[in-house]
């Protein structure tokens, strides 16, 4: 590729979320792609688009959740570039067991892009909902369903 124009690169954000109270954490691994002419500056866009992640808000049971930045599990370069069928990310395992390879194969309704990513909170899972956002959206729902039924 004709570096002036740059290459694709794919890194892996690692984010934390803690919620004041929990004693458990929940972390984010995050596939994002990056545009870069180098892979110093792919380094450098990708701790910068990590790091935006931080922030501070009230969940929605009033709680204060803690969203920080911590690294980079992974930065490559996409050597197809964006296309169908390119290799985005590849990962080598040496000696694996059937057992193991089964729990790797998902049946379709297990697939992310079959799942709901909405719907009931998992009651297991620390709630970091900003709940300013939740508030706002609920209203507007509402809002919307006063005016269909005015």
């Amino acid at each position: 590729m004709d570096e002036s124009t740059g290459c694709w690169y794919v890194a892996e954000l690692i984010v934390e979320f803690k919620v004041d109270g929990e004693q458990r954490n929940v972390v984010h691994r995050n596939l994002v792609l990056v545009r870069a002419v180098n892979a110093e500056e792919a380094l450098n866009h990708a701790v910068e688009l990590g790091q935006q992640h931080d922030a501070d808000w009230e969940n929605t049971d009033g709680k204060l959740v803690e969203v920080r930045f911590l690294g980079l599990g992974h930065l490559g370069a996409l050597e197809d570039g964006i296309k169908d069928g390119a290799e985005i990310l590849w990962k080598e395992n040496v000696g694996v067991g059937g057992d193991q390879i089964k729990e790797w194969l998902q049946p379709q309704k297990e697939l992310a892009v079959f799942q709901s990513q909405r719907g009931t909170p998992d009651p297991d899972i620390p709630n970091y909902a900003p709940g300013d956002i939740v508030r706002e959206a609920d209203a507007a729902v509402q809002d919307f369903a006063d005016r269909r039924q005015s």
